[in-house]
């Protein structure tokens, strides 16, 4: 039995998460793929490994690790297999890329809380768009209300740095 719960498990994991979590506005199937994948049924997590690239919509997450934290299981599928509750949080550690049209984010880590539906990214900010480059120590994200807030780092005295591109008028 607890073979067929793995597979299961495996087989959601391979086909994207539910639509209820949002890396972008639009939501919808996340899908995720890496070089190796740690199903760990009694601790209700996946653990993704080596070059991971998690998309959904016009948003890509890439890190070298990403921790998928599911809630308790909602009993069993059609096909009588147990299957993982809602995600609850993704955890990417190691060089993290948050990608969007409008920017791309590096930093250390994200972690994006589905309760919340914000990601929070820490370590050596960076935020570059067509109008410039921003850099800090703490990112957080609100994906619904598409709003950011930038807090600096210790280097700076605490400070935001930003680098803003301006039009000469030509």
């Amino acid at each position: 039995m607890k073979f067929f719960a793995i597979a299961a498990f495996m087989g959601l994991a391979s086909l994207g998460l539910p639509a209820h979590a949002q890396l972008t506005t639009g939501g919808g199937p996340i899908q995720i793929t890496a070089e190796t994948l740690d199903v760990r049924n009694a601790e209700n997590r996946a653990i993704y490994m080596g070059n991971v690239d998690a998309l959904q919509g016009d948003a890509r997450l890439r890190t070298d690790r990403l921790t998928v934290v599911f809630g308790q299981s909602q009993g069993t599928n059609a096909n009588g297999l147990a299957s993982p509750g809602p995600l609850e949080r993704l955890v990417a550690d190691g060089e993290v890329f948050y990608i969007t049209p409008e920017q791309e984010v590096r930093s250390d880590r994200a972690v994006y809380d589905a309760t919340l539906d914000t990601i929070i990214m820490t370590g050596n900010v960076i935020v570059t768009n067509p109008d410039g480059v921003i850099t800090g120590e703490k990112l957080t994200i609100e994906i619904g209300n598409e709003r950011f807030v930038m807090s600096g780092t210790e280097q700076s005295s605490g400070r935001v740095t930003s680098v803003i591109e301006t039009s000469n008028g030509q």
